[in-house]
């Protein structure tokens, strides 16, 4: 599990090369929290890069109930994002015999996306007119 800073700090992980243990069948897998300190305009963004020998699958969701339309590979330098009590789920799987790596970066935009404006259609203006002039004549 890895849990980013709600305080704009980025979070950075990579799978080390010089070891080379991260060859041909073997997976790694990380779960990411989104921040409890996150709101409803706050938006937490994955970057995956440097990606060498080795097949990326990002997925998001609520929990581990797969969604098969928020679910892709990676690409390289793909930026990925969700919202406030969404987790990203990733996994990397080395693709060849020679030493696979992948980079993540994760960070928290805070205000990142303007609250919903509420839109009054003409009906429902028409509407409160109505129930306007209906109290001025009752008073």
């Amino acid at each position: 599990m890895m849990y980013p800073k709600y305080n704009g700090e980025v979070l950075k992980r990579a799978i080390d090369t010089y070891e080379h243990k991260f060859v041909s069948g073997d997976v790694c897998g990380y779960i990411i929290e989104s921040p409890w300190e996150m709101t409803d305009n706050d938006v937490m963004n994955i970057k995956i890069y440097n990606i060498k020998s080795t097949e990326v699958y990002i997925a998001k969701g609520k929990n581990l109930r797969w969604f098969n339309h928020l679910d892709q590979m990676a690409e390289e330098n793909g930026i990925y994002d969700t919202r406030a009590g969404w987790q990203f789920y990733v996994v990397g799987v080395a693709s060849t015999i020679f030493t696979g790596t992948f980079t993540m970066k994760i960070w928290i935009e805070r205000d990142a996306v303007e609250p919903t404006p509420v839109i009054t259609t003409t009906e429902d203006k028409k509407v409160e007119d109505t129930k306007t002039d209906t109290t001025e004549q009752n008073t």
